[in-house]
């Protein structure tokens, strides 16, 4: 009911009071006063039409917006918002000044929807947000007008229409396992997947993308579909069963299987229902190398007990094993002479047996990185080029973003695996290599690298190792000739130990990298040697992810 006129209104004088009528509007005679819009609603953010999706877990919320375009300031007026359209299809959860008159029809305090203050001439009102969701009774392509007016008294101030709707949305997933934990390798898991055609339109059949990370593979290969890998993330399928799928019917998909293999960890799966080849994971999911299954044909099975609530997490899942990883940190042994620059060949080895994924990347390799290592420069050295996966430590800014990668002089460095490397392979090594200038032969002392994932390293004894840097004749830990790793104003030579270039833990646990020159393997032939004791599967695996 509108509310009416204060009474210091009606003591005004016939010439204002008929200055009055010129601002809101004269009304017609046996009507109430109507104005030219003194509020002038729009609405700035959801949309108009409003989608309101299906999704349990989801809200569609409409932002209104009211703008006084007239010459007085606005203390005592209200808006209504009658939702009773949406009735049986969607709820209403309105602002705090809004009160429920009846069902679905709210009358709102108009000041405190302008957060307690009076609405001054060519100020917005923004405190007008409704929130809707759909309930289980919705239908697939309803639309509801929800009306908006604001009131003083007896005169109509402004209003608007704001359509609300409920998609028409295809196949909807609404039955999935979201996760299998304490998996173990060679096992295989079965998500219980199931999806409701949420439409008006029935369909001849369904069209299904699936995807599987790197350490799992399917369990089964279906003749209808067509199977295929994706870069280094793992394989994928794509799907089409033909099946007469109903308006509104529910269906199982209870045949999708992953198996664990030897170099799973943390590892992922997503399966995607849509009823034409538009849907976005369908029409993305580029394969390469691709072949149709053999087995039988992937179905479609009819759900008895109908439609359950939509989740938008449903069709992504994890398995989680209990399959361990050994980082090695690889340190090193070279020699010089004063004024010298020599190379330090530095890294990580995962020993496996299990691959590691970039969880959450990022924008940058600090975000969440596979590995991550902490390189304290030896005493007597500077460094004079730094690796560009290595920012300086020494300083540290507010923002990763603004720290100094590649920055020469620092004592100490951390140091992260390429962010575009999905994972880090069992058996592959990531190297890290400094230039070193000899500066105080002296002050020489051992340096470190140092990886830091304890936490979750199953061997957290070889996680750190010496970089070691000997100069004018002196003895280094091993045996072994070799040259300064470049030039500088010093001549001579030493000797240095790398373990004849092979980067096994000793008794400490210290890993080392080979330095370069004669009576030494490469550095990188340690990878290789390591590498060959990995599993077949995983060795695929590494030379699939160089080779892309």
């Amino acid at each position: 009911m509108p509310r009416p006129l204060p009474r210091n209104a009606l003591r005004v004088s016939a010439t204002a009071f008929a200055a009055g009528l010129l601002t809101l509007g004269a009304p017609s005679l046996g009507q109430a006063a109507e104005t030219a819009q003194t509020l002038e609603f729009t609405v700035s953010e959801g949309g108009n039409p409003l989608q309101v999706q299906p999704y349990q877990d989801d809200r569609a919320t409409a932002y209104l917006h009211a703008r006084n375009t007239g010459p007085q300031q606005l203390t005592d007026f209200t808006v209504t918002v009658d939702a009773t359209a949406v009735k049986g299809q969607m709820s209403l959860e309105p602002p705090a000044a809004c009160i429920e008159k009846q069902q679905l029809l709210y009358v709102c305090d108009g000041e405190k929807l302008n957060y307690g203050k009076p609405l001054q001439p060519g100020d917005v009102m923004n405190g007008l947000t409704l929130q809707f969701r759909t309930l289980s009774t919705a239908h697939p392509g309803f639309t509801g007008d929800v009306r908006i007016s604001a009131e003083a008294g007896d005169t109509t101030l402004g209003g608007t229409t704001l359509k609300a709707e409920v998609p028409d949305m295809g196949p909807l997933l609404d039955r999935s396992t979201l996760s299998s934990t304490g998996a173990k390798t060679g096992e295989t898991v079965r998500p219980e997947l199931g999806f409701t055609n949420f439409s008006s339109r029935p369909l001849n059949g369904v069209y299904i993308a699936m995807r599987v990370s790197q350490g799992l593979s399917f369990g089964k290969e279906f003749s209808n579909c067509e199977y295929g890998r994706r870069g280094d993330a793992g394989v994928g399928a794509r799907c089409y069963v033909e099946a007469p799928i109903t308006a509104g019917g529910s269906y199982d998909l209870d045949d999708f299987s992953a198996k664990v293999g030897s170099t799973a960890r943390v590892e992922s799966w997503s399966v995607a229902v849509y009823g034409t080849t538009d849907g976005y994971d369908y029409k993305h999911l580029n394969l390469t190398d691709v072949h149709r299954g053999t087995g039988q044909a992937l179905e479609v099975t009819p759900r008895a007990d109908g439609p359950k609530p939509f989740n938008r997490n449903y069709g992504t899942g994890w398995v989680d094993t209990d399959n361990p990883f050994d980082l090695e940190a690889l340190g090193t042994t070279v020699h010089g002479t004063a004024g010298q620059v020599v190379e330090a060949k530095l890294g990580v080895r995962n020993n496996g047996p299990a691959s590691i994924e970039q969880y959450d990347r990022g924008e940058g390799p600090t975000d969440g990185p596979t590995s991550e290592a902490h390189v304290t420069i030896p005493p007597g050295t500077t460094a004079v080029k730094v690796p560009n996966l290595c920012s300086s430590d020494d300083d540290r800014h507010p923002s990763d973003n603004d720290r100094h990668w590649g920055k020469p002089g620092a004592r100490h460095y951390t140091c992260f695996q390429d962010p575009n490397d999905s994972y880090f392979d069992a058996g592959q090594l990531t190297p890290f290599v400094f230039d070193l200038r000899i500066d105080k032969p002296a002050d020489l002392a051992p340096g470190s690298i140092k990886v830091t994932l304890p936490n979750q390293d199953s061997n957290a004894k070889d996680n750190t190792a010496a970089i070691t840097v000997t100069a004018d004749g002196s003895q280094g830990h091993g045996s072994g000739s070799s040259s300064g790793g470049g030039s500088g104003t010093g001549g001579g030579t030493g000797t240095a130990s790398a373990g004849a270039g092979t980067a096994a833990s000793d008794s400490t646990g210290q890993g080392s990298m080979a330095d370069t020159g004669t009576g030494a393997l490469p550095w990188y032939a340690a990878a290789a040697a390591v590498g060959a004791l990995i599993t077949g599967g995983s060795l695929l695996a590494v030379a699939r992810r160089r080779r892309n």
